[in-house]
């Protein structure tokens, strides 16, 4: 099976754009798991040294697949 992540829209749907979500559900293996936390806690170091944009798990993780779903991280503005 397959790593996904659902969402679930909060309010209008945004097509041109990230949706907001109300909550984020993984349904993964604890390998994957693994990686999204590291890449969370890598993102949020990358956000306190300096100006980021947006950081992608699949630009992080060398074995990351087409079917795996990716996580972007983006700071608050």
């Amino acid at each position: 099976m397959s790593n996904l992540a659902y969402g679930y829209p909060r309010g209008d749907r945004v097509d041109d754009g990230p949706a907001e979500l109300a909550e984020v559900t993984f349904q993964a293996s604890a390998e994957f798991l693994r990686r999204v936390a590291t890449h969370l806690l890598a993102s949020a170091a990358a956000i306190e040294a300096g100006p980021v944009d947006h950081l992608h798990l699949r630009d992080s993780w060398p074995g990351w697949a087409d079917d795996m779903p990716d996580v972007v991280v983006m700071p608050l503005e």
